[in-house]
């Protein structure tokens, strides 16, 4: 049973793959040409000050497929992992994640949750729990141990 931490609500609220499938141009493997620090220094007074405005921006440049130097474009301070420009259905609504995002700044501020934001993209995503036919979900590490077997349950009859 998964347990169910701050820091993992926090990265699943964060976390674009959700609402966007970022353009496959953003993931490739790159020196990037400015620190994490520097790039969660120069956003988040822009995300304090319009947290919406910023927040779509940001959605925009994740999805364009050419670079520009846009500095609210994670690609110039991180290598994003792959897995965010792999085919995928959507789950939550671009409106419901703006919204849900907005709320998170104003609960953790803006450097927390640009730091969470950096930390998602390389890769450090809470990983999907397995499905109900046991396999496993995007991201998650493999099994090492194989699952006991259980015994069916028997039906009651009521």
């Amino acid at each position: 049973m998964t347990q169910w931490t701050t820091d993992n609500v926090l990265r699943i609220v964060v976390n674009p793959f959700y609402t966007l499938k970022v353009a496959a141009a953003l993931v490739d493997n790159h020196e990037p040409q400015m620190s994490e620090d520097e790039w969660i220094a120069a956003n988040s007074r822009a995300l304090e000050q319009d947290p919406l405005g910023w927040l779509r921006r940001l959605l925009r440049l994740l999805q364009q497929g050419e670079l520009t130097d846009d500095q609210a474009n994670p690609y110039h301070a991180v290598v994003i992992a792959p897995i965010f420009a792999a085919e995928h259905e959507t789950l939550i609504a671009e409106d419901d994640w703006l919204r849900a995002n907005m709320l998170a700044v104003s609960q953790i501020g803006a450097r927390m949750w640009l730091a969470t934001l950096v930390r998602i993209l390389q890769g450090d995503y809470v990983p999907a729990p397995d499905d109900v036919t046991g396999r496993r979900g995007a991201g998650a590490p493999p099994r090492r141990v194989p699952r006991p077997s259980r015994p069916p349950r028997s039906r009651r009859r009521h």
